[in-house]
């Protein structure tokens, strides 16, 4: 919201083409004079302004603003321009006296507006540049401002503009307030099951592995590279590993109880060699976790081939034949028999009669 009462600051813009300027309170006329500079201007809107209603205020813009094309979205022809240079006398003497009586006309209201306001606050020790503002119950404030009555001053829109902000700040930190209790009252997320089985959850999708030796689980996180040790929140139980990176969780489950007290973690410095044979520093989590009963780890076992062909060869001397063979030298195969033959011995494929029907 403007209440922008003088044209200033503006002639250093060389590229403005278009300046709107409506509905506000621009009564010193003869600051138009300060586009002259801007060359490049074609299109000036002032409607809504006290200058507006200047009589010879179309001419007197048209004369100290030779570049421009339009004015109030009016197009200028070339008879208003010589009507403007061939009275610029009288226009200018007319419209500079119309000014002259505005700016005493602004100063009187000034005057009021503030004697009245010094006026209803005299009771309340305020003084008159507080204004509305230093009634303490916004409430009241706000009742107070839109009961009472006011001219269309710059200082009434601007004590106007005040008020909205403050209502409009005062909306923004209910629903602050309103998306921070939302947030209060979200569940918490579940981190273990019914039966009290802890869940897996990798909130930050860090890639890992878990290898499972006998004695003890080796598990490598890949963790940020540069991410400091003082970030990582680490908490190893007996039968999960959970670890805070930025109030992101992972937590893994454990299939056998584990020695928390033993466990060890440690940053890597390296992870191997790129193609230049250079080490590659990771800063991955190293986590060694040592079993409670690492005797109930059964490693997969598979028979030798001799042994398998000695149970082949002990078989076949006990007679025991546990395997399906071929037997017969001879791979010849008989499909005479194929098809089956009548009782009289006639060959149903050379009968030109049809089989007889069984009956139903």
């Amino acid at each position: 919201m403007n209440a922008i009462q003088k044209i200033e600051g503006l002639s250093s813009c060389e590229s403005l083409r278009k300046l709107d300027l409506t509905l506000n309170f621009i009564g010193e006329i003869s600051s138009v004079v300060n586009l002259r500079e801007c060359e490049a201007l074609e299109q000036l809107f002032l409607i809504g302004n006290p200058c507006a209603q200047f009589k010879f205020y179309k001419y007197f813009i048209i004369h100290l603003l030779p570049q421009l094309k339009e004015l109030d979205g009016l197009q200028i022809e070339r008879s208003d321009r010589i009507l403007a240079a061939q009275n610029w006398d009288q226009i200018k003497f007319i419209t500079l006296k119309e000014e002259e009586n505005y700016q005493k006309e602004r100063s009187r209201e000034r005057e009021e507006y503030l004697a009245e306001k010094e006026k209803k606050y005299k009771n309340l020790g305020k003084s008159p540049q507080c204004l509305i503002l230093d009634i303490e119950d916004p409430i009241e404030r706000r009742k107070e401002f839109f009961l009472q009555r006011s001219n269309y001053s710059p200082e009434s829109k601007l004590e106007l503009q005040n008020v909205l902000e403050e209502i409009e700040k005062e909306k923004e930190d209910s629903r602050g307030d309103r998306i921070e209790k939302e947030k209060d009252e979200k569940p918490e997320r579940q981190l273990f099951m019914k039966d009290g089985n802890p869940f897996n959850i990798n909130q930050p999708k860090l890639k890992f592995s878990l290898d499972e030796k006998r004695e003890e689980y080796l598990m490598n996180i890949e963790v940020y590279r540069y991410l400091p040790t003082e970030k990582l929140d680490l908490d190893i139980q007996t039968n999960y590993v959970r670890l805070y990176i930025d109030k992101k969780l992972f937590q893994i489950r454990l299939d056998e109880d584990i020695r928390s007290d033993q466990s060890k973690a440690e940053r890597s410095k390296t992870t191997g060699m790129d193609i230049e044979y250079v080490h590659i520093v990771t800063g991955f989590l190293l986590l060694t976790l040592p079993k409670v009963n690492p005797s109930n780890f059964i490693l997969p076992t598979r028979k030798p081939a001799e042994n398998a062909a000695k149970t082949v060869t002990d078989n076949a001397k006990d007679g025991k034949d546990k395997f399906l063979e071929v037997t017969g030298g001879d791979n010849h195969v008989d499909f005479g028999n194929i098809c089956k033959h009548n009782s009289d011995g006639d060959d149903l494929l050379d009968s030109d009669e049809p089989p007889e029907l069984e009956p139903l």
